[in-house]
């Protein structure tokens, strides 16, 4: 039998302000290839190009979008600048186990939605076939994205909570 590997007392334990800034910074690079696509579609090609590839018009597109990643951006925003103008948050800290678990379903999430607003126009113009499941794709995956977003926002709000805490 091994033996038990004793951490020292914190070992498991992060900065707070670290974490924090880093899950901002996934969050804005996260949403950064999918906000520049559809930016670029709606800007550049106007609104036939995402109504042909999305199914829907633009102004439907960014309904979609933008209730899926700009509210918890603006949370982790929000709790980042405030606590960089009160000099808070110094010294505190929290389990890496719950800042690794935010930013892994945070990462899994951000993915899927990078992945539908990549992965819509290559299937629209592959096939036909699906032109129908494409035009629903953003209705049909608004329900699980709900769902998870809740999941996500839920883990990261140990670290908002652990802020304002102390």
């Amino acid at each position: 039998m091994r033996p038990r590997r004793v951490q020292p007392a914190g070992a498991h334990l992060l900065p707070l302000q670290v974490c924090q800034r880093r899950l901002l910074f996934e969050w804005g690079l996260g949403i950064l290839p999918a906000f520049l696509i559809l930016a670029g579609q709606t800007v550049l090609g106007g609104d036939p190009a995402i109504q042909e590839h999305y199914g829907q018009p633009p102004i439907e597109v960014w309904a979609w979008f933008s209730p899926l990643v700009m509210p918890t951006l603006l949370l982790i925003l929000g709790v980042v600048g405030a606590q960089a103008q009160q000099h808070e948050g110094a010294g505190k800290s929290i389990d890496r186990f719950y800042y690794r678990l935010a930013f892994t379903l945070a990462a899994v999430y951000l993915g899927i939605i990078n992945v539908i607003v990549i992965g819509a126009p290559i299937l629209a113009e592959t096939t036909q076939m699906f032109s129908s499941a494409v035009e629903s794709l953003l209705e049909h995956t608004s329900l699980f994205l709900g769902a998870l977003q809740g999941v996500v926002d839920a883990a990261l709000g140990t670290l908002i909570v652990k802020a304002a805490a102390k």
